[in-house]
């Protein structure tokens, strides 16, 4: 398994498939046409029932995720988690980790602090996936012995000279 399926890029595309997949299901799973009939003299209890019920849902909600990163695979050439970072996540980290991105964010959070939302809900939702994924290149190219891209990164986030 590569390095990018299990990094920032792998956490954001499990976060999105989560989410879709299980939306999928839930409406795949209360369609009355997709029920397996199980004669049923009281003998099978309710949960079998129902886990078989769950088959069809299941098989087709693989099926369609399946399906979907086949086709970006083969007709854009790229995985869903590549195309997830490129679309995504990598204006979302040029924005979050250059100067005038960083304070505005960080400026916005304390302006949303004076109306009662503390600045840390704002800040670390927008601006930490970025700059993990910062850090994380950061890391890669100094085990690769190559320069350092990113200057502000989760480790800059909280230097401080006092």
């Amino acid at each position: 398994m590569s390095h990018s399926s299990t990094g920032t890029s792998g956490m954001f595309l499990g976060m999105i498939t989560g989410l879709l997949v299980t939306r999928v299901f839930i409406r795949l799973l209360k369609s009355d046409r997709l029920k397996i009939t199980i004669a049923n003299n009281g003998s099978v209890p309710p949960a079998v029932i129902d886990s078989f019920n769950a088959l069809i849902p299941v098989c087709i909600t693989l099926l369609i995720f399946s399906l979907i990163s086949f086709a970006a695979k083969y007709w854009l050439g790229k995985g869903i988690n590549a195309l997830i970072a490129l679309t995504i996540q990598t204006p979302l980290k040029n924005i979050t980790t250059d100067l005038t991105g960083f304070l505005f964010i960080y400026t916005v959070g304390s302006l949303f602090f004076a109306i009662g939302i503390h600045q840390s809900v704002i800040n670390a939702s927008i601006l930490r996936p970025g700059l993990l994924a910062s850090m994380q290149e950061n890391m890669l190219a100094y085990a690769n012995g190559d320069d350092i891209p990113d200057i502000i990164n989760y480790a800059f986030q909280w230097c401080d000279n006092s």
